[in-house]
């Protein structure tokens, strides 16, 4: 019943109720283990999944900020989830940089997970986020973890944490530059 609920409140368009369950811990948060900084970086996926990560579109219900992306880049476009993670061209160097770095990690101890990795980030936007925020919830994923056990699911939530965690800073030092770019 709840699980159906959620499916349809527009907050939680991330949230996959079918993968979470209630007697057991997410893998967002056993794959952090127990390093405070991977905990860190699970906590922004957790906002993202469950509707409360501030970006522009959601702050400007509570402060006087457009909806608009606050990069000087991209001042017309919403700033949502996705955006942020896919789109926003101000971020993609550091995009970049994450996809090598899946690369980097991920072609000698699983070339299977690379070349997953490299056809997933060609689809659709939707696609993608649902990938970064769910790596172990696809097909693909649990079939490598069936193979190679449970370092593989370890090893890609890693990524795709380190992946949303280095484009969460990235945007937060682009909001810093622009607010001491106002005051100014």
């Amino acid at each position: 019943m709840f699980r159906n609920e959620a499916r349809g409140l527009k907050s939680l368009i991330y949230l996959n109720p079918y993968v979470h369950s209630l007697s057991t811990p997410s893998q967002i948060w056993l794959s952090a283990s127990s390093s405070p900084f991977e905990t860190s970086k699970a906590v922004v996926v957790a906002r993202i999944i469950s509707g409360r990560y501030r970006c522009e579109n959601l702050r400007a219900h509570w402060s006087n900020d457009t909806r608009y992306c606050q990069a000087s880049s991209c001042r017309d476009v919403v700033g949502d989830i996705e955006h942020l993670l896919i789109n926003c061209p101000a971020l993609e160097k550091i995009r970049d940089k994450m996809y090598e770095f899946w690369k980097t990690k991920s072609e000698t101890c699983f070339p299977e997970l690379y070349d997953i990795l490299i056809n997933i980030k060609t689809y659709s936007p939707t696609y993608l986020v649902h990938f970064l925020v769910y790596p172990c919830s696809f097909p693909e994923i649990i079939l490598l973890g069936q193979t190679y056990g449970y370092k593989v699911i370890e090893h890609v939530n890693y990524l795709a944490r380190t992946h949303i965690f280095n484009l969460h800073n990235e945007k937060q030092r682009i909001i810093e530059d622009q607010k001491k770019i106002s005051l100014l």
